[in-house]
């Protein structure tokens, strides 16, 4: 009684907030009902789109319906914060293809969701997107799911909207029955014949639609609810090409009436007023929106965009189909206890200008209010997504201008309509009530622990009964978040390895996966478009500070070929995504003095090449000069207590006024937990000085920090690894360790591999771009480039380089060694380092985020570079 009591106070602490957040419910009529917060309601957290492109002609042509799903569920999925194994339902709204549930299921897959959630696909023509949305949303208020996602997607490149075979002489004696056989632009006419619509006004409103579509364009207004894609496109010549799709590809700026006049009309057998200037555009492309209840949303930190009300349909005379609004906003009116003076956008979809002219007029809506950013006549109408992408383009504009009833609508082909509405919720949603949302969580952790079985408590017991791992300061390996979440993805608990490399690693021995230990979270940044971080967390990729170390960032520029990279890639890295919209970033990068952009500023590269001894990948005696030129910018500070999600950033912003910083690396031990100490690499020496010179000592949160230069510690480390006080680091070898240890991923080449972390010291530059960026080259791609580099994988599981003119004597004299007391040491003489390092160009460090590399691995003296914190 005492908890249902507790939990209904909570529910009066929702149902009191004064944000306008709504979700979807037994259909009341007030606006109050409609606006009000409760446990149950269907909430939006997520709605995106691809760019839309230009049918038969655009960046999509090219582009399969499944390949089309596939890329933006797998853009959608990095963007949800969401484990991909709660979503238990997706629904794919689609009209031209008929194996869409194959392609649903396949591409859900394929984009890294779990075989456990469902798939389907639904069409109903123009509001097949909105209908996804309406059916997931069903399930969840039902309680069949509690998560789903749905999906609108078109390929009019692939097929269009066509009846292939008349119907049976039986059904067309009917005639509304035959009039479903009416092509689109014949109802059209049929609209603009029976109300007196000219043509003249179809262009106005079209002429419109361009001008509000090409403003905010060039504002940027799309932007946050775009994910760029990658694809490639067939060019004239036949040549495959790979290109990023950034912004919709309908808007033709300049348009005025009197161009539209010029156009002639599409079908002159049906009528001389709709053209292809006043009517919506082919196009492909894809929308997705993302549901569950209000509660699971509080539950799991996920911001609430909106409450979807619900969804209605309505039918009207085939012939004259594009009226459908006009029948189906009434009835949504009536349904759900709102007028036209509560709304404050509307979508109304521009299949053609005459439908949208009549409903506009005969509903009485101010065209203020109506597609303020441009509709489907200026932007396209991918059959299937437009009612998905319509929530993603409503719900992006509502959040800018802060409105909160939002409606849209779309006429269907032969003879129906659709219309919803949802209440959009304020900026930081999730937080609405902070003190309640707490409260809930730990009623429901009280709840948990209150249903645990005896089974549970025995594996408790059991676990506690493990011996518990003992740290040694420097037996360390630093582990950035793109490291942990790539090895999470790429690691079981006890399992087999050598996965990538076909042939690699023994059997695990149930290792735990010490992933929670680390609690910094650097995607838990709010939006920001400041020119200055952006720079700086770009120009930190490229700097001799990190790109020497990158292999994806390295293989990607080709060392002194210094070839461009994708900016669509480099904003999907984790520490990127929250500089919005993509546009900012490409101005930030203009005022740059270390990086240029390319190829219509679609991709950014190096000003001054790399040294060519990076062509191959990272060099060591390479990258050692680079480290030794950091070393004397680089501090030790110990004292920072334990770690939080914010930790990262509250040390980075202690560092701050101290100057420019190119990294602060978090150390960790071997179950990456944090310990309490980093090392930071300034921008230049003197401000490492001057840090080291401060008296008294600076304090962290009142407690003095222990600080010292990097040098100081490494050599204390080395004096105390002779003086037997601790031990070196032990290379990490290739192949699993049975007793303690995961079985390896095997090398790249096949090379089977052991040690408790990912690659030895001298390979740590072997890493992908994000957490959850995953290598998906074919293997045999892969293969062949390592070959070419000059590596193969033999039937002994190692690696051996091919025979390039270099005997095995000058190869054996750049492996790294230890002496008697663990030391590392390099048997190069002094005369070839200083060689090499006379043939590096001065340093092109840039004064990067403090956090552009956050852990270090921490192998003193030789201590090989952290992974990146993309």
């Amino acid at each position: 009684m005492a908890t249902q009591s507790r939990l209904g106070s909570i529910l009066n602490h929702f149902n009191s907030s004064k944000s306008g957040v709504a979700a979807m419910s037994t259909p009341l009529c007030s606006l109050a009902a409609r606006t009000s917060q409760n446990p149950d309601d269907i909430v939006i957290t997520l709605a995106l789109r691809t760019p839309l492109a230009k049918g038969k002609k655009g960046g999509f042509k090219d582009t399969p319906l499944d390949y089309l799903v596939y890329l933006f569920l797998k853009e959608f999925n990095k963007r949800s914060n969401l484990d991909p194994k709660l979503v238990e339902d997706i629904c794919l709204g689609n009209v031209s293809n008929g194996k869409a549930a194959y392609i649903v299921r396949a591409a859900m897959l394929a984009a890294g969701y779990p075989h456990t959630a469902g798939a389907s696909s639904v069409n109903r023509f123009c509001s097949s997107g909105l209908k996804a949305v309406q059916d997931i949303a069903n399930q969840i208020t039902e309680g069949s799911i509690d998560i789903g996602i749905a999906v609108g997607a078109e390929s009019m490149s692939e097929g269009g909207d066509r009846l292939e075979k008349p119907f049976h002489d039986e059904i067309i004696k009917v005639q509304e029955a035959h009039d479903c056989m009416q092509p689109m632009i014949q109802t059209s006419e049929n609209v603009s014949d029976d109300f007196n619509i000219s043509r003249r006004a179809q262009d106005e409103y079209a002429t419109e639609s361009f001008r509000r579509a090409e403003v905010a364009q060039k504002a940027g207004r799309f932007e946050d609810e775009i994910v760029p894609i990658i694809t490639k496109v067939k060019n004239k010549d036949g040549i495959w090409q790979e290109v990023t799709l950034t912004k919709d590809e309908g808007p033709r700026y300049g348009t005025t009436v009197e161009s539209l006049s010029k156009i002639r009309p599409a079908l002159p057998q049906f009528g001389d007023r709709t053209t292809g200037g006043n009517a919506s555009q082919v196009t492909d492309g894809a929308a997705g929106v993302l549901l569950m209840k209000r509660s699971k949303a509080i539950e799991l930190g996920q911001p609430i965009l909106a409450k979807f009300v619900g969804a209605t349909v309505a039918g009207v005379p085939p012939r004259i189909m594009g009226i459908g609004p006009t029948a189906a906003i009434p009835k949504l009116f009536s349904k759900f206890g709102i007028t036209k003076d509560d709304v404050d956008l509307f979508e109304i979809n521009e299949a053609f200008a005459s439908m949208a002219v009549y409903s506009i007029k005969t509903l009485g809506l101010d065209h203020s209010k109506v597609n303020v950013n441009g509709g489907a006549i200026a932007l396209g109408h991918p059959l299937g997504a437009t009612g998905a992408r319509q929530i993603a383009t409503i719900l992006s504009e509502a959040k800018k201008s802060k409105k909160k009833i939002l409606v849209t609508s779309m006429c269907i082909g032969t003879g129906q309509a659709a219309a919803e509405p949802s209440t959009a919720t304020a900026d930081k949603a999730a937080e609405t009530n902070a003190a309640a949302a707490e409260d809930a969580k730990n009623l429901l952790a009280e709840l948990e622990n209150e249903a645990g079985d005896k089974g549970d408590k025995a594996e408790t017991k059991s676990e506690e009964a493990q011996p518990s791992q003992t740290e040694t300061e420097t037996k360390t390996n630093g582990a950035s978040d793109s490291k942990r979440d790539r090895d999470s993805s790429n690691r079981g608990r006890g399992r087999g390895g050598g996965g990538r490399g076909g042939r690699g690693g023994r059997p695990g021995g149930g290792r735990p996966n010490y992933k929670e230990n680390i609690k910094s979270d650097v995607t838990a940044q709010k939006e920001s478009s400041d020119p200055v971080e952006i720079r700086k967390q770009v120009e930190f990729y490229f700097s001799d500070g990190n790109l020497p170390y990158d292999k994806f960032l390295l293989s990607a520029v080709g060392g002194s070929k210094n070839k461009p990279v994708e900016l669509a890639k480099i904003h999907s890295f984790k520490r990127m995504r929250h500089f919005q919209p993509f546009s900012a970033i490409v101005n930030a990068l203009k005022e740059s003095t270390l990086l240029e952009l390319t190829d219509n500023e679609s991709c950014v590269r190096r000003k001054v090449p790399l040294p060519a001894e990076f062509d191959n990948g990272p060099a060591p005696n390479a990258v050692r000069i680079f480290e030794d030129r950091a070393m004397p910018r680089c501090v030790y500070a110990k004292g920072f207590g334990e770690e939080v999600p914010s930790t990262q950033f509250d040390i980075e912003a202690f560092f701050a006024p101290y100057g420019p910083t190119n990294a602060v690396r978090l150390r960790r031990s071997e179950d990456k937990l944090f310990k309490g100490s980093v090392f930071v690499e300034f921008a230049t020496e003197e401000l490492a000085q001057a840090f080291l010179a401060l008296d008294p000592k600076p304090l962290f949160q009142g407690k003095e920090l222990q600080i010292m230069s990097k040098k100081e510690y490494c050599d204390k480390k080395v004096q105390d690894i002779k003086d037997g006080k601790i031990k070196a680091n032990k290379s990490r070898d290739k192949g699993g360790n049975r007793n303690n240890d995961r079985g390896g991923r095997g090398d790249r080449r096949g090379g089977a591999r052991s040690g408790r972390d990912r690659d030895s010291h001298n390979n740590s530059g072997k890493r992908k771009r994000d957490a959850d960026g995953d290598d998906d080259r074919d293997w045999r791609v892969r293969r062949d480039q390592d070959r070419k580099n000059g590596f193969r994988g033999d039937n002994n599981n190692s690696n051996k380089r091919r025979n390039q003119g270099d005997s095995g004597k000058d190869r054996e004299s750049n492996k790294v060694e230890t002496d008697k007391s663990g030391i590392p040491t390099v048997k190069s003489s002094k005369d070839d380092a200083l060689a090499k390092a006379k043939a590096v160009p001065a340093s092109n460090d840039a004064a990067a985020p403090a956090n552009g590399k956050k852990d270090e691995q921490d192998t003193c003296p030789a201590g090989a570079p952290g992974d990146d914190g993309r």
